[in-house]
């Protein structure tokens, strides 16, 4: 079977998204199918055949902000006339969409289209469900300034009052034009012949706030990629000589609730001097959350290490760490950083919101916190260092469970049944 696979992007640009694709599309290059993608940018070699074509305004022009992300839907239409072309030249079976594409036109393609929906990007701008405060998941006029004041102006702590007033002024606008852009992105996915979730989160959101069918939309976790050896002990490797350690993993970016995590790490170092954080990750706050640690005097127990690739960033893990802390403020459709940690036998602390709540369970492969609440964060910080004797158990719960429940095999052999149905 020959698979077209579409993705705007492929590591190491992009995020988890772009990972998670990836690996995806090498693993079924392995298993014998004919893996054809089209991209505008990659970095990595990968085992299947590449076509890079421009997609407008992904390399073009960064970032999250609404005018880009316009311009970026409006100019996909552009781009069909180079992938139609490819789709002639290679013939595929079927067309497998792996991110945020919607150019298709559907009467000009006579295959099966799916399209796999691994974050927000069918009902909010800026991709992630959350203005600031909590999930947002309905996008009023009302709603759209907040967020836009929230998310963007109030994170880093720095205020233009020059560029809040042109945006406040430039919001209703704005806002018209992403309802139109939200319109036809919608239209276009009842178009497609199956939709893949990446969650049963996802699915209801989805399902819920878009109106598509429950039967138009399958759940498939993305478990796909991570190549580890074998890890029984959640002990395994680790020296204990040096108190609790924890980590954050992931990008730098306020709604990872890095910002949280700082502050409530201090706060819980007044009552147990022994616990250490490393920092693993970069992004925009990258500069902002180098002076914060210096801000709150935490140098000795925070350790910022930057981005790291696999396999050091696995070996890191099961060497140096000892609980990961996942605090995101957003929805995370999956938590793919959870997923990793625990097949590593690593216990996760993280905020029950999103598709989080369907891999940790509290107290049994993991922890909860309302991290939105920096006071409950620490409390359940220096509750975790308390029962240091207990950890050993999650942590092989933990891998226990996403073996069973979230298994790489299981998941990928639903894919493929789905494929040989639609084809």
């Amino acid at each position: 079977m020959k698979i077209l696979a579409i993705s705007p992007l492929l590591p190491h640009y992009g995020g988890g998204a772009e990972l998670s694709a990836f690996y995806l599309m090498e693993r079924l290059s392995r298993l014998g199918f004919e893996v054809v993608c089209i991209t505008s940018d990659y970095s990595i070699k990968p085992s299947f055949k590449v076509y890079k074509i421009p997609f407008l305004f992904t390399q073009l022009v960064r970032g999250r902000t609404p005018f880009r992300e316009i311009l970026y839907w409006l100019s996909q239409g552009d781009n069909w006339k180079v992938v139609k072309k490819v789709i002639d030249r290679e013939r595929p079976d079927l067309i497998h969409i792996q991110h945020s594409y919607v150019g298709f036109k559907r009467d000009d393609v006579r295959r099966p289209i799916l399209i796999t929906i691994r974050d927000h990007w069918p009902l909010c701008i800026h991709r992630i469900a959350w203005n600031g405060r909590g999930p947002c998941y309905r996008c009023s006029l009302n709603n759209f300034i907040k967020c836009r004041f929230n998310y963007n102006y109030c994170p880093g702590g720095y205020f233009k009052l020059s560029s809040i007033l042109f945006q406040l002024e430039l919001a209703p606008i704005l806002y018209t034009f992403i309802q139109e852009v939200y319109r036809y992105i919608r239209a276009k996915l009842e178009e497609v012949d199956q939709i893949i979730a990446v969650s049963r989160y996802m699915k209801e959101v989805l399902v819920d706030s878009l109106g598509l069918k429950p039967s138009h939309v399958d759940v498939i976790y993305h478990t796909f990629g991570l190549d580890t050896p074998r890890v029984d002990s959640y002990l395994e490797g680790n020296s204990r000589d040096r108190g609790l350690t924890l980590a954050f993993i992931g990008r730098l970016v306020f709604e990872k609730g890095i910002v949280n995590l700082l502050y409530a790490f201090k706060k819980a170092l007044k009552y147990r001097r022994g616990l250490h954080l490393y920092i693993v990750g970069s992004g925009p706050l990258t500069s902002y959350i180098q002076h914060l640690i210096n801000h709150l005097r935490v140098q000795g127990n925070v350790k910022y290490v930057g981005f790291l690739e696999n396999p050091m960033a696995t070996r890191f893990i099961r060497e140096m760490v000892d609980v990961v802390v996942i605090p995101s403020l957003w929805p995370e459709p999956f938590g793919r950083v959870a997923f990793e940690s625990m097949l590593l036998g690593k216990p996760v602390l993280v905020n029950p919101i999103g598709g989080l709540r369907e891999i940790v369970i509290d107290g049994y492969n993991g922890f909860y916190a309302n991290c939105q609440d920096i006071n409950e964060l620490a409390s359940k910080i220096l509750e975790v260092a308390a029962m240091e004797d207990k950890l050993e158990k999650v942590g092989r719960n933990a891998v226990d469970y996403v073996r069973k429940q979230l298994n790489e095999e299981d998941q990928l052999s639903r894919l493929i049944k789905l494929y040989e149905k639609l084809v």
